[in-house]
């Protein structure tokens, strides 16, 4: 879909040396157009979470998933209400989890729980431009895990255990790692999925 209004960043875009790529907040280059749509055009984001882990050590389980909506904070509705807002922050709440902790003294389990997700764009060094590509900052991330058990970020340094996540933009798929703060848990069918829901007007 070609862009007609507008046809450039309201900010500089990097061209410098920085940490881009996987374990960064900046984790996937993408077109030009696509890293355009990710900050006029993409008014809210659909996020589907699949969970199925297990901790090796103590055994525990947690299980569960998310399909939910992320509205930007500030009402920006319009291309023209992005044009001077540089940070662009989604927060919501989780699906419901279980998880059971079958070496917990006392009872094991399973509790039930939500976790907040956030997904803050751009920022203050909104994209960096390197080979050809624009990366676009991302950060996705999730606090007040149980126990921290479901803490993770794009971000982190890259550990031994990761989640495959994606975003996908018209209908380019950009693939990326979310790290875990917790010790190497072990992952069976588990994913995290952020497409675009709805789009923004021009005016």
């Amino acid at each position: 879909m070609a862009f007609l209004f507008p046809k450039y960043f309201p900010f500089c875009i990097y061209e410098g040396e920085g940490d881009i790529g996987d374990g960064t907040g900046y984790p996937v280059g993408m077109t030009l157009e696509d890293a355009m749509t990710l900050y006029w055009k993409a008014k809210s984001f659909r996020i589907v979470e699949t969970w199925n882990t297990t901790q090796p050590d103590t055994g525990t389980y947690v299980t569960g998933s998310t399909n939910t909506i992320l509205t930007p904070d500030g009402n920006l509705n319009t291309m023209s209400d992005v044009s001077c807002w540089p940070n662009i922050e989604s927060n919501g709440r989780s699906g419901t989890f279980s998880i059971t902790i079958p070496s917990a003294s006392g009872d094991p389990g399973p509790f039930f729980f939500q976790d907040y997700i956030h997904l803050w764009l751009f920022g203050n060094v909104g994209v960096v431009h390197r080979g050809g590509l624009y990366y676009p900052q991302i950060l996705y991330f999730r606090e007040g895990g149980y126990y921290q058990y479901l803490e993770w970020a794009n971000f982190f340094a890259p550990k031994s255990s990761f989640i495959p996540a994606t975003i996908t933009i018209n209908n380019h798929q950009y693939s990326f790692h979310i790290y875990d703060n917790a010790s190497s848990p072990n992952y069976n069918n588990t994913s995290v999925a952020i497409t675009i829901e709805s789009e923004r007007t021009a005016s």
